[in-house]
C-alpha cells in the first residue's frame, strides 16, 4: 500500500515539475527536459557534497563551480536523438537560457533570478510542499505526520529547487527505461494517464474493498490533450501506438493502463514502485540534510513577518 502511495505521489510531483518548466519555456517538452538536465548536470556535484550542499543551500551555485555538459552526453542521458537535442539546444541558446562554452553547455546563474524563473521555482516549491504533506499524513517515505516543507522564504530554498529538479529527471529516466519502445512524448503520456486515472494522486479514492471506481480508471484523449496542452489528434495518435504495443487498453470512455499479464510484468510494475519509493526517500533525506523539513502545528497562526 505504501509503495503504491509513493508511486502516485511521485508521478504527480514529477508531472508538476515538468509542467512548471514547460510553462516557463514556451510549452516544449524536449526543451524543458534538456534545460533541466543541463541544470542538474552543472550542479550535481554540489548536492552530492554535504559541505557544498550546505554552503550553497541559500543561493544559486556560481558559474565558476558549474560543470558543463556536452550535447552528445545530454542526448544520451535523456535518450533523445542527437539532432533533436542539437536543435532544441540551439533554441535555448538563442533565447539566452543556456551558454555554450568550450567544454560544453552551462545554465548561467544570472537568468535564475528573473521573474520568469522565480515563478517556475515557486511552482516547484508548491508541488514539493504538497508532496511532503501527502506522504507525511500516512507516515510514508521516512516522513512523520505534521511534517511539511519549511515555509518560504526559508534559507535552503535553492538547495531544495536543485534537489527536486534532479529528482524529476531521475523519475523520467526510470519511466523511459520501463516503457519501451516509446519516445519521450509517449512516456510523458503514460505518466499523465497514470496521474489522471486510479494510479494518480488526484484520482477518486477506492472503495472499502480497495477497488477504484470504473470511471476513475479511464481517461479520454480529449482530457489528456487538455492536461498536457498538446493537440488532441497528436495525443490520440500516440495513445493508439501505446495501445498497440500493449501498454494501454482502450475501452468505452477512454484509455487505461494495462494490468500486468504475467509474473515478469507484475515484477516490473513492483520494481517501478520500489524505485519510486526509494527515490522519494532519498529526496526527503537530502531535504532534511539542509533543514528544509519542519513540523508545523495543526492550526498554525499567521506567518511571521520575519524568519
Amino acid at each position: 500500500m505504501m509503495l503504491r502511495l509513493a508511486t502516485r505521489a511521485n508521478v504527480r510531483l514529477i508531472l508538476e515539475i515538468i509542467q512548471a518548466t514547460r510553462r516557463c519555456l514556451g510549452g516544449d517538452l524536449e526543451s524543458s527536459l534538456i534545460f533541466a538536465a543541463v541544470s542538474a548536470a552543472n550542479v550535481g556535484q554540489v548536492e552530492d557534497d554535504p559541505r557544498l550542499a550546505r554552503l550553497y543551500a541559500d543561493k544559486p551555485v556560481p558559474d565558476d563551480l558549474r560543470r558543463p555538459i556536452r550535447v552528445q552526453r545530454l542526448a544520451e542521458s535523456l535518450e533523445l536523438p542527437r539532432e533533436t537535442t542539437r536543435m532544441k539546444v540551439h533554441q535555448l541558446l538563442t533565447q539566452g537560457f543556456l551558454v555554450d562554452t568550450a567544454d560544453g553547455l552551462l545554465m548561467s546563474e544570472a537568468p535564475l533570478r528573473s521573474p520568469q524563473f522565480q515563478a517556475m521555482f515557486g511552482a516547484y516549491m508548491v508541488a514539493l510542499d504538497e508532496t511532503v504533506e501527502r506522504l507525511a499524513v500516512s507516515g510514508a517515505c521516512d516522513l512523520f505526520p505534521g511534517e511539511r516543507l519549511a515555509r518560504p522564504p526559508f534559507p535552503t530554498m535553492w538547495s531544495a529547487i536543485r534537489q527536486v529538479t534532479q529528482h524529476a529527471l531521475r523519475g523520467v529516466v526510470i519511466l523511459r527505461h520501463q516503457v519501451r519502445p516509446s519516445n519521450l512524448f509517449q512516456s510523458y503520456l503514460v505518466m499523465a494517464l497514470a496521474h489522471q486515472t486510479d494510479w494518480g494522486a488526484g484520482a477518486p479514492r477506492p472503495d472499502a474493498a480497495g477497488t477504484a471506481p470504473q470511471d476513475a480508471r479511464r481517461c479520454s484523449a480529449s482530457a489528456l490533450a487538455a492536461f498536457t496542452g498538446y493537440p488532441r489528434e497528436t495525443v490520440r495518435r500516440n495513445l493508439k501506438i501505446l495501445t498497440q504495443r500493449g501498454w494501454l487498453i482502450q475501452e468505452q470512455g477512454g484509455f487505461s493502463l494495462a494490468s500486468p499479464r504475467n509474473a515478469p510484468e507484475g515484477e516490473r510494475e513492483r520494481e517501478v514502485q520500489r524505485r519510486s519509493s526509494a527515490d522519494l526517500v532519498r529526496l526527503i533525506r537530502k531535504l532534511r540534510h539542509v533543514n528544509a523539513i519542519e513540523v508545523r502545528p495543526a492550526n498554525p497562526g499567521p506567518p511571521e513577518t520575519a524568519r
